[in-house]
């Protein structure tokens, strides 16, 4: 049976080392920090989701009997991609074909983080309800997600997610 050149089995490489360190404070107080490394290749080019490095950091506060503040941060290497060189016309199908780099050559800009919580726990007989909000923020020069092309290849754009995104919600514990 020919199963093509897509549903082949490739070879490949990947390690990766984290450094974690945690704090608790009498119960009031608690952080956590991380450093990430590693690397993910295959025949000769990164992997799809190699993320060399990533940090971590977190705080988190009981600063009233039912109430708990926290913060992290996240900063992490971009992703790679496989850059385009150029496009090709075929008149045949009138669209334009993509002339593809070296596999995984690029990389997106790196990634940062920020998330604010704040929740407030209100306690039942068996269980508890906890409402939280938080606002995340992702500096703009390090928010791309993915790149877009013109039809011809000619041009290439950034596409970017929210900036601020503020969430609302409510976690039920029993």
């Amino acid at each position: 049976v020919d199963v093509g050149e897509s549903a082949r089995a490739v070879d490949g490489q990947a390690w990766r080392i984290e450094l974690t360190n945690r704090y608790r404070l009498k119960d009031h107080f608690f952080s956590w920090a991380s450093l990430t490394i590693g690397r993910a290749w295959r025949e000769d080019a990164a992997f799809d989701f190699d993320q060399p490095f990533a940090v971590n950091v977190v705080g988190s506060w009981d600063f009233l009997p039912l109430w708990n503040v926290g913060i992290r941060y996240r900063y992490g290497r971009g992703l790679p991609y496989t850059p385009i060189d150029g496009a090709i016309y075929d008149g045949t199908r009138d669209r334009y074909d993509p002339v593809l780099g070296e596999t995984n050559s690029a990389r997106l800009p790196d990634y940062q983080k920020v998330d604010l919580h704040l929740e407030r726990t209100l306690q039942a007989r068996n269980w508890s309800l906890v409402a939280y909000g938080e606002l995340w923020w992702v500096p703009p020069a390090n928010n791309v997600m993915y790149l877009a092309h013109s039809y011809d290849y000619s041009e290439t754009a950034t596409v970017a997610g929210p900036g601020f995104l503020p969430l609302l919600g409510l976690r039920a514990e029993i």
